[in-house]
């Protein structure tokens, strides 16, 4: 997966990270809420949180994009596939070995889909009115 260019054009970064900004999203909800996430409210903080990418200072975006493009491919060296080929429990290992790094940026990574997935999970399922 080569990584996107971040020119503003949300339709090009949706379009090349979605896919693999899901599955990270999926992984992040499941491990955070009870039960199963449900899948259209992972669509939905999916496509806010890719929104919140491209409304990223310009310096900022762009690390995020090529930070989101290194998790995955990062995954090979520690697992043998990318992340977003991995089986769920691969997945869940991977994203625990990039929050529990030496290496702050990716902590910073990790946060960033922890704490924004988590709140904007929420806070749809507030706006839908469901209160778990």
């Amino acid at each position: 997966m080569p990584v996107p260019p971040l020119d503003g054009d949300l339709a090009t970064v949706r379009r090349s990270l979605w896919p693999l900004m899901r599955v990270i999203v999926d992984t992040v909800l499941r491990g955070e809420v009870e039960g199963e996430p449900d899948p259209v409210l992972v669509d939905d903080t999916t496509r806010l949180l890719s929104e919140k990418l491209v409304a990223m200072p310009r310096y900022l975006g762009i690390g995020m994009v090529g930070a989101t493009w290194t998790f995955n491919q990062w995954a090979i060296s520690t697992a043998g596939r990318p992340f977003d080929r991995l089986p769920p429990e691969g997945r869940r290992l991977a994203l625990a070995r990039w929050q529990t790094s030496r290496f702050g940026l990716m902590r910073s990574f990790t946060d960033f889909y922890g704490k924004m997935g988590i709140f904007l999970y929420y806070s749809l399922l507030e706006e839908r009115g469901v209160h778990p």
